[in-house]
């Protein structure tokens, strides 16, 4: 059996992200000292406290896509985590905290 790949997929052109991580990873391979801050992939590994709550989300069955402005639980989240320099600082009367996935 064989697999053809349609007109519309074979049109589509590679990740320009993509292709500057692999050239920022292949200078990396070759030594070179390289800073790189196009794909968002970290150079550490995830906190324990990370894992913990993603195998916590995952047990309650929170496998689903979110709303493209964010949940509600995030917001309060992040309300009662932001500095209070920043919580003091004037803002329209319809500000909101809005926390979404970003977009290659």
């Amino acid at each position: 059996m064989s697999l053809e790949i349609s007109r519309v997929c074979s049109a589509i052109s590679p990740s320009p992200t993509l292709a500057i991580d692999a050239k920022a990873k292949e200078m990396r391979a070759q030594g070179r000292d390289v800073i790189s801050f196009c794909a968002g992939e970290p150079d550490f590994i995830t906190p324990a406290y990370i894992c913990d709550a993603a195998h916590e989300a995952l047990d309650k069955g929170l496998t689903k896509y979110t709303p493209s402005s964010g949940t509600m639980g995030s917001a309060v989240s992040s309300r009662r985590n932001t500095p209070s320099w920043l919580a003091a600082m004037p803002a329209p009367a319809n500000a909101r905290i809005k926390i979404t996935a970003a977009i290659n």
